[in-house]
């Protein structure tokens, strides 16, 4: 674990890089969420929440990085930089949490 955390050490622009290109399923998941809610499978509900999850605990990870690398001396402009980019990561699974509880409203 203290390998992990040398390895993102002062790396927070491409810790969040990777966040937003893996939050990505998470906007396929909310395009393809009106269809399958359709057909009412739980299967892929249950897919769709665990991707949910699992996008927004990489991008609280990739947050708290951000917040370590502020607290040790990280360039500004880096840490604006990769704080936009986390905003666009937060984006996707943020939507599909809308797109889920809107869908179990009904």
């Amino acid at each position: 674990m203290a390998r992990l955390g040398q390895l993102v050490h002062r790396r927070s622009i491409t810790v969040a890089v990777v966040a937003l290109i893996l939050s990505l399923p998470a906007l396929g998941e909310v395009l393809g969420l009106s269809v399958r809610f359709q057909a009412a499978e739980l299967t892929s509900v249950t897919r769709s929440v665990v991707v949910c999850l699992a996008c927004f605990a990489l991008c609280v990870a990739a947050l708290v990085n951000l917040v370590r690398d502020v607290d040790r001396g990280y360039p500004p402009g880096r840490c604006s930089l990769a704080a936009v980019i986390l905003l666009l990561a937060f984006c996707s699974p943020a939507l599909l949490a809308f797109a889920l509880l809107r869908s179990a409203i009904r």
